[in-house]
């Protein structure tokens, strides 16, 4: 699907409807190649209307998540701080099965971490430079780290 956001407060609202509980991927191809989070991609459940994930784009990215069920799910993509109003494509593709082992948002506070039991790894990603992901035990794997910074944040509870 293509879309442009006529001004630095549209929202572009998209539906999809999911048979069974799986990996999703969003890809986002966005007219910009910069550091700057020109792009918001809201990931919402269409029945409670809760913020599932939210992540920010300068460019091109593939964002991975899970839906834990069938059902209806929204995206919303609109501009962060920044605008541009060059065209844009989105494809979401779910690869149905067991979704244990992805992250949940929201999960940026020890009352909403992500359980973790010892020994297994979960797979999640930072929404911005911002955001704080909390899951009982950390395990790190980069892939690039190019301009990779991890800060660390240990909780004993």
């Amino acid at each position: 699907m293509t879309g442009q956001l006529a001004t630095s407060s549209d929202v572009d609202w998209y539906r999809f409807i999911t048979t069974s509980a799986g990996s999703l991927s969003i890809v986002l191809d966005v007219p910009t190649s910069a550091t700057i989070e020109y792009f918001r991609v809201g990931l919402y459940d269409a029945t409670s209307g809760a913020l599932m994930n939210s992540y920010l784009a300068g460019s091109d990215k593939t964002f991975q998540t899970a839906v834990p069920a069938a059902g209806s799910y929204f995206l919303a993509i609109d501009s962060s701080s920044y605008y541009n109003n060059g065209s844009y494509s989105v494809t979401a593709n779910l690869v149905a099965g067991f979704v244990a082992g992805f992250e949940s948002e929201p999960n940026s506070t020890s009352a909403t971490a992500n359980a973790l039991t010892l020994g297994t790894s979960i797979t999640g990603q930072l929404a911005s430079h911002t955001d704080i992901e909390l899951e009982s035990q950390i395990n790190v794997v980069l892939t690039d780290v190019a301009q990779t910074v991890l800060k660390y944040v240990v909780f004993n509870t």
